[in-house]
């Protein structure tokens, strides 16, 4: 059975839904479903204060292979991932190169690549290598029986109604040329209120519109608080960065690490908990918070994607430590490891004094030790006092 290929609305579900894959390789002939999926990823993935920091577009005439997977390697800076998006990715040289990149990908990295006007070889290794851990979506140019149903969908999600009659007109005067075509669809749902106010359209049509602009004019009321609110945060995000920044002008050079610049670069430290409480193999967590900054994650504990190999691996390896600890658990309770605990202790014990008394008596024999016992007797003796000294 073939493999039924991603649409256009299968990924923007998914990104909707905030489900993001580490790697969109978008191809094709149509550059509309292109611009559309790109252009929704740079602007819903990150907020505004986070693309100053985290969004990278390039185009792939001025840049490398090379150039494209460091960008991709970079961690996020204040924020939970970056987006890296490459336009024109057609004119990259050596595109297979990004199966290196693609071994390992970051999770935290979102890496579009807008490859337009063709396509990538499927039957190529570096197509069956993004699919595995990213989407491979082909942007196929609309066929002309397929432009009614595009033109009456898109016109319903705009809360407008066509006739049949001006849908094939219209699709028979634009052509095929998607992006063409909706913004002619723009222009006309503008046109509609022009007509209501000249009284061409009527009222309940109109009103009809007029109750679904409404609606999404009160989402863009929502978004434009949420993008004040990014402002302001954003603002302050840039204050804290340029104090940070300030205090390691501060500290640029010096010979020993002190208290007092531990004091001002660390705002706290929090340890938790150990994972498995009295397990010897086992981790805990530790947080540390700078100011200015906020939670710093080293890049080596940054999370890795694993293979379904390693993830099974993993997986056993975790059970048996959670049966081991579940054990240890059932012998506390009930007192056995208390035992156990002082029978190694006391065979330790024994252990080390029995060493004790082998270098003791190794000592005796050589004349180096001797106890209180063995020290020769002498009876105690009248000290004498000097005339002067009486005096």
């Amino acid at each position: 059975m073939a493999k039924q290929e991603t649409t256009c609305d299968d990924i923007l579900k998914e990104l909707r839904a905030k489900q993001y894959r580490p790697v969109y390789y978008l191809m094709g002939e149509e550059s509309y479903y292109i611009d559309l999926i790109s252009d929704y990823i740079v602007d819903n993935v990150l907020t505004d204060t986070e693309k100053e920091f985290n969004l990278t577009v390039v185009y792939g005439a001025d840049v490398d292979i090379a150039t494209v997977i460091n960008a991709a390697k970079r961690y996020p800076m204040m924020s939970e991932r970056q987006v890296v998006v490459v336009k024109e990715a057609q004119a990259i040289r050596n595109m297979e190169e990004l199966s290196y990149y693609l071994q390992k990908p970051l999770n935290s990295t979102i890496l579009v690549l807008c490859h337009k006007h063709g396509v990538l070889d499927r039957r190529k290794k570096l197509a069956a290598e993004i699919e595995k851990v990213g989407v491979l979506f082909e942007s196929k140019k609309v066929k002309d029986a397929q432009l009614p149903a595009f033109i009456t969908s898109y016109m319903k999600r705009k809360g407008v109604d066509l006739d049949p009659k001006a849908t094939s007109m219209l699709a028979d005067f634009v052509g095929t040329d998607l992006s063409r075509l909706t913004g002619e669809l723009e222009k006309l749902i503008c046109k509609i209120y022009e007509d209501n106010a000249l009284g061409k359209l009527p009222d309940a049509r109109y009103k009809a519109l007029d109750a679904q602009y409404a609606k999404e004019q009160d989402a863009l009321e929502i978004e434009i608080a949420e993008l004040e609110k990014a402002v302001t945060g954003y603002e302050q995000s840039q204050k804290s960065a340029e104090k940070f920044i300030a205090l390691i002008d501060k500290y640029e050079n010096f010979d020993t690490l002190t208290n007092t610049m531990l004091n001002e670069f660390v705002e706290k430290i929090l340890v938790h908990e150990r994972a498995r409480k009295g397990s010897q193999d086992t981790t805990q967590e530790i947080e540390i918070y700078f100011n200015f900054l906020g939670r710093y994650i080293p890049p080596s504990l940054q999370p890795v994607p694993l293979t379904p190999e390693e993830q099974e691996e993993l997986r056993k390896r975790e059970e048996r430590k959670d049966r081991l600890h579940q054990n240890y658990l059932k012998r506390k309770a009930s007192g056995a490891q208390k035992q156990y605990e002082d029978k190694i202790k006391a065979k330790k014990k024994a252990e080390m004094d029995a060493k004790k008394a082998l270098i003791r008596a190794e000592d005796m024999k050589k004349g180096v030790f001797s106890t209180i016992g063995q020290l020769p007797k002498e009876e105690p003796r009248k000290g004498s006092i000097a005339a002067s000294a009486a005096v």
